[in-house]
């Protein structure tokens, strides 16, 4: 991120197509680099971590839709799965202080996000379990 010399007036969509051309070249490493949840919920607090700090960086990732538009990119560009990101998100919904870690975390669009992978995660478990129905429907 800090490679990508965002500004206060980087506009989130340019930001999120900058950070997807940055993921072409770095995705493998960080795919090699995650061989496991907890590899992968370190990526996300990476980027927590600087949608948090000081400075420019931390000024844009925090405000508006940036955060939320760049979690999905790591879903989407298979940095981190669906379990890593729900995993953050219930670490993070235990913590009761006002840090500005947990105000990230309770913005409306990055709830928002969270409740639609909480629901794929759903409907990814009942299209699995009526798989298994169906089989022994057949048996």
């Amino acid at each position: 991120l800090e490679m990508m010399n965002i500004t206060k007036g980087t506009k989130d969509g340019k930001l999120v197509a900058d950070f997807k051309s940055y993921l072409s070249n770095w995705a493998p490493l960080l795919q090699k680099m995650c061989v496991g949840l907890d590899e992968e919920i370190a990526i996300v607090v990476a980027l927590e971590i600087a949608a948090t700090g000081g400075g420019d960086l931390g000024q844009v990732l925090s405000t508006g839709m940036t955060f939320r538009f760049l979690l999905p990119t790591l879903f989407d560009e298979e940095i981190v799965t669906e379990d890593a990101i729900l995993k953050w998100a219930e670490e993070r919904g235990e913590e009761s202080d006002e840090s500005p870690r947990v105000k990230l975390f309770q913005s409306k669009p990055v709830q928002e996000f969270l409740d639609w992978v909480a629901e794929e995660s759903e409907d990814e478990d009942d299209s699995d379990g009526e798989d298994d129905d169906d089989d022994s429907e057949e048996e």
